[in-house]
């Protein structure tokens, strides 16, 4: 899963990260949210465990919403594209 190296650029570097597994391609962008924390706000301050829980609380609520038809889904396809054109703004 490694980047061989820091002189890569950045189309190289996606291109090597998209051959990753989905797994390890999750992991990275959860620790790539997490860099953009806001540490000067009180909940830079709650603990791994704690952040873990919020997660998983919004999930539950998430799928809640969606079972009790609140919110409906969107094809893969369809969210892919949707994706793709936002990064394109």
């Amino acid at each position: 899963m490694g980047i061989t190296t820091s002189l890569q650029s950045e189309e190289e570097t996606v291109a090597a990260i998209l051959n990753w597994s989905e797994h390890d391609r999750a992991k990275l962008t959860y620790r790539l949210l997490l860099s953009f924390e806001d540490t000067t706000r009180e909940e830079a301050a709650l603990s791994r465990e704690e952040i873990d829980q919020l997660w998983a609380d919004e999930a539950q609520q998430r799928i809640a919403d969606f079972d009790s038809g609140k919110t409906g889904s969107v094809p893969r396809d369809e969210a892919m594209r949707r994706i793709r054109e936002g990064l394109k703004r």
